[in-house]
C-alpha cells in the first residue's frame, strides 16, 4: 500500500485507479499530479486550504508526534510517519515493503512476533487490537529499546491494514523497575525488622504490618489489615485519649511522637509497647500515612515496678529500723555510756568486737539480717562469718585504719547467713578500745544484697548496651554539649581512620569535619532539636590519614537523669560510595546519550568518561583492527587514535593477545607486562583495571585504566567497567558495519562497472551501426551483451542469496542423496567449463546416503572447485576426496595454489572479504566462500581451510549423519 493509498484509506476517500484496481497503483502522489493534474483534482476534491482530502490526511499523519506504522495483512510495512522514521532510524521509502519483524524486532523475538501477528490477522487473537502492548524493539543501528504499541485495523480496497501507534518507553520501564527494586528493598527491611512496624492512613485504616506485629498481638494479617486501628479492640481503653492526641499531632505535621501504650493480645493478656509514630508525606508535602515502630517493654516495665517496690519496702524497713533505734536511743539515754556509744554509732546491725575481733555484742537486728540469734554468735570470731575470699581484704582495711584510730571507710563484704548462703553487707567500724566505757570495736552494718543485685543488673544492662554499640555496623559517636567526643564505637574509629579511643576522646568533633563544612556543622549543633526528634545532614569528613569521605550524620540530643540536655549522640553512615555511584550513573547516561555517528569519536568519549567515573589517573583503549594496532589515551585526547609501530610494548595489546574475557587488575598481572608499557613507565601506577572488548566472541580491543594510588575495586566499579566495555563493543560493531558497507560499495561499484559498460557500449554500437553490421559481428556483439547481462544477473543472484541468509529465509529442500554422486556431478560440470584442467575424484570407504539439499550442496562444491581452478596454476591437478567417517562424511577439495596466510584462514569466509594477498573468493563481490560456509552450517556441518603439505590449500566439508 503506497503513501497515497494509505492516505486514501485513512481519509476514507480512496478510489480505484484507471485500470479498475485499488488506488495503490498510484503510490507516488507527485507523479500522479504530473500525469493527471486535472483528473486528480476533480476526483479527489479540495479542502478549504486548497489541498485534497488525501493530502490533508497525509499531512495530519506526518504531523502526529507519535510514531505511526502501517502494515499490510502479511506484516509488510506500507507507511512510516516522520516520528516513526526517527524512532527506528529508517526512512519510510527504505522501510516500505519490508517485513516489520525483520526491521524492528530483535532476532530472538521475530518468530514469536510473526506468529502473534498471523494469529491477529486471521482473527484468532482479537484481544490484540485496541490495547496497549509492550515488546522489545531495535532501531536501524541495532540498538534495543522497549516500544509501547496500540494497534487498530484499517480497511481499504477490500484489503485490511493495521495501524500501530508506538512510543519509546525504555526509560519509563527502567524507572518502573527501579521503583519495584526500591519497593522490594523497603519490603525486605519492613518484613525483617526486629521491631513491630505498622502503618495507617488518614482514615486510621491499617495499611501495612510486619511479622513482628502478628507475633506480638497473636492476630493474623487478615484479622488486622484494612481495619480501623481504634476499632480493633487491641488498644487499652484508658490509652485512647493519649493515642488520639498523638494522632492529631502527627497528622498536623509533628515530626514524631513516643508513647508507652497497653495492648490486648488475642489470648487476652496485656502487653506494654513503646511506640514511635512518624508521619509519611506525599509529593504535595501532606501527611499521607503514619508509620509506627513499636517494641515490647512489658518485661522492662515489670522489672522497673519491682525495683520501685523493693525501694519502697526498703524505705519502710529503714523507717521501721529507725523507729526501733530511736526507741533504743531513748532507753540508752537512761543507761550507761556503753549503750549510749553503741546507739550513737548505730547503723543497721550493731556489733562490738574485742581486739582479737571476737564478737562481744550483736544487736537484735542480726536475727533478721543473718538468721542468727545474738547469743549464737557471741564469743565467736567475726571473721568466721566472712566469705573466705573477702577476709584478706577486710583484715587489711580494718587493721590499717583502726590502727590510726577513728572511723574506717565503708567496706563491702559477704556475710554468711544461717541458711548457708552469703549476703552482701556494707559496714563501718570505730575503734573504741581505749574508751573505758566501751573497750571494743563498734561495727555498724547493713544488708545491701538487694542493692548489689540491682547494681549488677544495671551493670549487665550497661554492658549489653556497650556491646551493642561496639558491635553496631553504624558509626556511633557521643559528645558533650560543647562537641567534645566522649565515646566512639569501633565503626566510628574505622570511619575516622583511628585505632583506639585515645585518639578521639576529648577531641572536638569539628576537627574531623572538612573546613568548608565546619560552619554549617556548628550552626546545626546550635540549632535546637525538637523533643524526641533528630537532625540528618551530609558532610565531608576528613580522616586522620587525610582521606576525605562523604558521610550522613543523624544527630539527637541526649539528656541526663534530670532530663537536662547533656550532649549529643550521632550515628554516622559512609555515603561516599553511593554518591560516587549516582554521579557515575549520571555521567554514564550523559555520555551514552551524547554519542554521535562517528564510532571512533564515541569510543574516545567513552574512555574519557570512564577515567572520570573510575577516578583513574589515565584511561587508554587499544584496538587491533585491519592488521594494525592503534590506541587512544586520555592524556593526549586531541591526538585521537594513533597507530603504534611497537604494539608488543603496550599492556592493552598484550592483554588482547592473551585472549582474556574478564576484568583484570594489578594482582592478576605479571610485572614483566608493565616494564615496556610507555604509560606504565611514566606514571608508575599503583593499580590497574583492564577489560578486553569482544565482538561475536573475538577480542578486538582492550580498555585500560591506570590509578596513582592503591585501590580496592567495588562491585560498582566492576559494573561501570563492564558497561563501558559493552558500550565500546557496540561502537566497534558499528565500525565493522560501516566498514562492511564501504567495502560493499567499493566492490559492487567495481564489479558492476565492467558489465554495465559493455551493455552500454554495445547497445550504442548496435543502435548506430546495427543495420550495416555483418551477421557474424552482430552475433558476437549479441553474445557479449548476453554475457554481460548474465554477469549482472549472477551478481544480483549472489546479493539475493546473501539477503535471504541474513534474514533467515534460506530454506533447504532435503532428500536422501549419495555424496559421492554429487561430487561426480560437480566435477563433470567443472570439466565441461574447464576442459584443459585435470580433475580427479578419490573415494575412501562407503559413505552411504544423506538427508540434504542436493542443489545447495552442488552449489557449495562448485564454489570450492571454482576457487581451486582460479587460484592454482593451470598445469596442476584439482582433487576431490570423499572419506567416510563414523559420524558422517568428509569431503575435501585440494589444490596446489599459493595458499592462504594463517591469519586469513577464517577471514576468507567473511561476507565481502577481499585481500590482494589471499583473494580466496570467487571473482566478484567476495560472497562465494561466505555462501559455501552458510550452506554447510545450514546442513549442521562445518567448512574450514587447512594448508596442504607441499603447498596449496585444502577446503574441508564435514556433513554429519542425520
Amino acid at each position: 500500500m503506497s503513501r497515497g493509498a494509505w492516505g486514501a484509506a485513512v481519509s476514507g476517500s480512496g478510489k480505484a485507479g484507471r485500470d479498475g484496481k485499488p488506488g495503490n497503483q498510484g503510490d507516488d502522489r507527485a507523479r500522479r499530479r504530473r500525469a493527471e493534474p486535472s483528473v486528480s483534482r476533480s476526483r479527489e476534491g479540495k479542502g478549504a486550504g486548497g489541498f485534497s482530502i488525501r493530502e490533508a490526511a497525509l499531512a495530519i499523519l506526518d504531523a502526529v508526534p507519535e510514531a505511526m506504522v502501517c502494515v499490510d495483512g502479511e506484516g509488510r510495512i506500507v507507511y512510516l510517519n516522520p516520528a516513526a522514521e526517527a524512532l527506528w532510524g529508517c526512512p519510510s521509502k527504505e522501510a516500505c515493503g519490508k517485513d516489520m519483524a525483520g526491521l524492528m524486532v530483535p532476532e530472538d523475538r521475530r518468530d514469536n512476533f510473526r506468529r502473534t501477528f498471523r494469529a491477529m490477522a486471521s482473527g484468532a487473537e482479537n484481544g490484540v487490537l485496541g490495547r496497549r502492548h509492550r515488546f522489545p524493539s531495535i532501531n536501524r543501528d541495532g540498538e534495543p529499546f522497549t516500544a509501547e504499541v496500540s494497534l487498530t485495523s484499517v480497511s481499504h480496497g477490500g484489503e485490511k491494514y493495521y495501524l500501530a501507534v508506538a512510543r519509546d518507553v525504555t526509560e519509563q520501564r527502567r524507572m518502573e523497575e527501579s521503583l519495584r527494586e526500591a519497593q522490594e528493598r523497603y519490603r525486605i527491611l519492613h518484613d525483617n525488622a526486629r521491631f513491630a512496624v505498622f502503618s495507617y492512613d488518614r482514615h486510621l485504616v491499617l495499611t501495612t504490618i510486619n511479622r513482628v506485629v502478628t507475633d506480638l498481638l497473636g492476630y493474623s494479617e487478615e484479622e488486622l489489615l484494612g481495619r480501623n486501628v481504634l476499632e480493633l479492640g487491641v488498644l487499652h481503653p484508658d490509652d485512647y485519649p493519649r493515642v488520639a492526641a498523638s494522632m492529631s499531632q502527627l497528622f498536623a505535621g509533628h515530626p514524631a511522637t513516643r508513647e508507652d501504650l497497653r495492648f490486648f493480645r488475642k489470648d487476652g493478656s496485656v502487653i506494654i509497647a513503646h511506640v514511635i509514630g512518624v508521619p509519611v508525606m506525599d509529593e504535595r508535602g501532606e501527611v499521607r500515612e503514619i508509620m509506627n515502630i513499636a517494641h515490647d517493654v512489658t518485661e522492662q516495665r515489670r522489672l522497673e515496678e519491682e525495683l520501685e517496690d523493693h525501694r519502697r519496702r526498703l524505705e519502710e524497713a529503714v523507717e521501721e529500723r529507725t523507729r526501733e533505734l530511736n526507741e533504743t536511743f531513748r532507753e540508752l539515754d537512761r543507761s550507761e555510756r556503753y549503750f549510749r556509744a553503741l546507739i550513737e554509732n548505730a547503723y543497721d546491725l550493731i556489733a562490738v568486737l574485742d581486739e582479737d575481733l571476737r564478737i562481744r555484742y550483736l544487736s537484735p537486728s542480726v536475727k533478721r539480717i543473718s538468721g542468727y540469734a545474738p547469743e549464737e554468735a557471741q564469743g565467736l570470731s567475726g571473721l568466721d562469718f566472712i566469705h573466705p575470699d573477702d577476709v584478706p581484704y577486710l583484715v587489711e582495711r580494718f587493721t590499717v585504719q583502726l590502727r590510726n584510730g577513728g572511723v574506717t571507710d565503708r567496706v563491702e563484704y559477704r556475710w554468711r547467713h544461717k541458711d548457708g548462703t552469703y549476703r552482701w553487707q556494707e559496714a563501718v567500724a570505730c575503734n573504741l578500745l581505749d574508751d573505758p566505757a566501751v573497750r571494743g570495736i563498734v561495727v555498724n552494718a547493713r544488708d545491701i544484697t538487694e542493692r548489689r543485685e540491682a547494681e549488677d543488673r544495671l551493670r549487665e544492662s550497661e554492658e549489653r548496651y556497650r556491646s551493642l554499640v561496639e558491635a553496631s555496623p553504624d558509626s556511633i559517636v557521643v559528645t558533650d554539649l560543647k562537641g567534645r567526643i566522649t565515646m566512639a564505637n569501633r565503626a566510628a574509629l574505622e570511619i575516622l581512620g583511628c585505632r583506639d579511643q585515645a585518639e578521639v576522646v576529648g577531641h572536638d568533633v569539628l576537627e574531623f569535619i572538612a573546613p568548608e563544612d565546619r560552619a554549617r556543622a556548628l550552626e546545626s549543633m546550635r540549632t535546637p532539636v525538637a523533643e524526641g526528634g533528630y537532625r540528618r545532614e551530609e558532610y565531608v569528613l576528613e580522616r586522620k590519614d587525610g582521606k576525605r569521605r562523604w558521610v550522613e550524620i543523624s544527630a539527637s540530643l541526649l539528656r541526663d537523669a534530670g532530663e537536662r540536655p547533656a550532649g549529643f549522640i550521632a550515628i554516622t553512615r559512609d555515603v561516599t560510595e553511593s554518591k560516587r555511584v549516582r554521579r557515575n550513573l549520571e555521567l554514564l547516561n550523559r555520555t551514552l546519550l551524547g554519542l554521535g555517528h562517528d564510532p571512533m569519536e564515541n569510543i574516545a568519549n567513552i574512555v574519557l568518561s570512564g577515567g572520570e567515573m573510575l577516578d583513574a589517573r589515565l584511561g587508554r583503549y587499544g584496538r587491533a583492527r585491519s592488521g594494525r594496532f592503534e590506541s587512544f589515551t586520555s592524556e593526549l585526547p586531541e591526538e585521537g587514535f594513533r597507530v603504534r609501530d611497537n604494539p608488543e610494548d603496550y599492556l592493552c595489546y598484550r592483554l588482547l593477545q592473551a585472549g582474556l574475557n574478564a576484568p583484570v587488575s594489578m594482582k592478576d598481572l605479571d610485572a614483566a607486562l608493565l616494564e615496556k608499557d610507555p604509560d606504565a613507565r611514566l606514571l608508575n601506577p599503583r593499580e590497574i583495571l583492564a577489560y578486553p572488548v569482544h565482538i561475536k566472541g573475538k577480542p578486538v580491543g582492550c580498555l585500560c585504566f591506570f590509578f596513582a594510588e592503591e585501590r580496592e575495586f567495588t562491585a560498582a566499579d566492576i559494573d561501570i567497567l563492564l558497561m563501558l566495555g559493552r558500550a565500546v563493543a557496540i561502537e566497534e560493531d558499528r565500525w565493522d558495519h560501516q566498514e562492511g558497507l564501504r567495502e560493499f560499495v567499493d566492490i559492487a561499484s567495481h564489479e558492476l562497472r565492467h558489465p554495465t559498460a559493455l551493455l552500454s557500449g554495445y547497445a550504442q554500437l548496435l543502435k548506430e551501426q546495427g543495420g550495416q553490421m555483418e551477421d557474424p559481428v552482430r552475433a558476437e556483439i549479441t553474445e557479449a551483451l548476453v554475457s554481460a547481462a548474465d554477469r549482472l544477473a549472477e551478481i544480483a543472484d549472489g546479493l539475493v542469496r546473501v539477503s535471504l541468509l541474513e534474514r533467515d529465509r534460506f530454506t533447504l529442500r532435503r532428500s536422501r542423496r549419495d555424496v559421492v554422486e554429487l561430487a561426480r556431478r560437480a566435477l563433470s560440470e567443472m570439466e565441461t567449463r574447464f576442459p584443459d584442467r585435470i580433475f580427479r575424484l578419490n573415494v575412501k570407504g562407503e559413505s552411504g546416503t544423506f538427508s540434504l539439499d542436493p542443489l545447495r550442496v552442488h552449489e557449495l562444491l562448485v564454489i570450492l572447485l571454482d576457487n581451486a581452478v582460479k587460484f592454482s596454476p593451470p598445469e596442476t591437478e584439482v582433487e576431490v576426496q570423499v572419506e567416510a567417517d563414523p559420524e558422517g562424511v568428509l569431503v575435501s577439495v585440494l589444490d596446489r595454489g599459493k595458499g592462504v596466510r594463517e591469519e586469513n584462514r577464517e577471514r576468507i569466509f567473511e561476507r565481502f572479504y577481499q585481500e590482494e594477498q589471499a583473494l580466496y573468493h570467487s571473482e566478484g563481490l567476495g560472497l562465494g566462500l561466505y555462501l559455501a560456509r552458510r550452506i554447510a552450517e545450514a546442513h549442521g556441518g562445518r567448512l574450514w581451510h587447512e594448508p596442504r603439505p607441499g603447498g596449496g590449500s585444502v577446503f574441508c566439508l564435514f556433513l554429519p549423519y542425520p
